[in-house]
């Protein structure tokens, strides 16, 4: 896929066109996509969208600064290597939210 999207933008630039695709969202498979998507309302400080439960959830985008739309579905089928996508943060508080991350809470620790 990154091949091809590789070489329609190489033969835009040489007709000079612009790109016109953009990513605004990410798809995120997992076990319980409520639990996750509550766990990245918190890291992010975006609100879950309503109707979210254990099959579909997401989290949209509240300003242009923000990343894109967060949407996470369950799937049946376990988890059987290292995840292949992650998000990558930035914030000029690293210490404040490192902390903030690794604190307790009912259900146990999370940790980025």
């Amino acid at each position: 896929m990154l091949a091809v999207l590789a070489l329609l933008r190489a033969e835009l630039k040489e007709r000079k066109e612009l790109m016109t695709v953009s990513v605004v969202g990410l798809s995120i498979d997992c076990a319980d996509a409520a639990a996750l998507a509550r766990f990245w309302s918190e890291v992010l400080g975006r609100p879950v969208n309503p109707g979210a439960d254990a099959g579909h959830a997401a989290i949209d985008v509240t300003d242009p600064a923000s990343g894109p739309q967060l949407s996470f579905q369950k799937v049946h089928e376990p988890k059987t290597v290292k995840n292949r996508m992650h998000l990558d943060l930035r914030t000029d508080r690293f210490q404040a939210e490192k902390d903030r991350s690794h604190q307790p809470r009912r259900d146990g620790y999370r940790e980025l």
